[in-house]
């Protein structure tokens, strides 16, 4: 839920840079072309690697979203912050950026990364519930652990996962009420085709 809410402050900072420099229609909520695809995500993933490894050290503790449910990062032997190093390898970790492959013009490198970052996703999930202290391989990586407070609550992530599936349930009637009209009203019916092609042109 933490990180739920982080992608939404991340989204709106993305929006700025990305507006400014012409690389997103918001008119179409589309990018113009692949180059501005490309610098697009890039400079997203620039962003995102900031926010996290900013937010981890110093005597912040954590992002916006982490704060709000208590959640609070430190050095794992010493409970002090992080260092800019540690930061950049939990980051690295996470495994975000093997998703960077997908950007390349070429199709079969582009589901390989998807599928590695899937794995990687779920490698990190699986190594931090299998932990006694909850540290994954991201938290090894790194040195790191997260903490909360003893008398912390659960409050705020009951009611952020209650809203949230609210909002998936709403999406998911608009795509459906969507996909039971004509498919000429929404989009063209080579439309996956096209998206393909744009995306990876070889």
């Amino acid at each position: 839920m933490a990180y739920v809410l982080d992608s939404f402050v991340i989204a709106a900072i993305n929006s700025v840079p990305l507006s400014l420099l012409g690389f997103f229609n918001y008119s179409y909520m589309t990018f113009p072309d692949r180059t501005g695809f490309v610098l697009g995500e890039l400079i997203g993933f620039v962003l995102v690697a900031v926010y996290f490894v900013w937010f981890w050290t110093g005597g912040r503790r954590g992002t916006p979203g982490q704060r709000v449910f208590g959640i609070q990062v430190a050095n794992a032997f010493d409970g002090q912050p992080l260092t800019t190093s540690q930061a950049i390898k939990r980051w690295a970790g996470i495994g975000t950026w093997m998703g960077i492959p997908i950007l390349l013009p070429f199709m079969a490198l582009g589901i390989a990364a998807f599928v590695v970052s899937i794995v990687w996703a779920l490698l990190v999930l699986i190594t931090t519930i299998a932990s006694p202290t909850k540290q994954g391989v991201h938290d090894r990586l790194a040195g790191s652990a997260l903490v909360r407070p003893a008398g912390a609550g659960n409050g705020w992530a009951v009611a952020f996962l209650v809203l949230g599936l609210i909002f998936v349930g709403l999406e998911a009637l608009v795509f459906i009420l969507a996909f039971t009209q004509t498919a000429s009203t929404y989009m063209p019916t080579d439309f996956w085709d096209r998206y393909m092609h744009w995306l990876w042109p070889s």
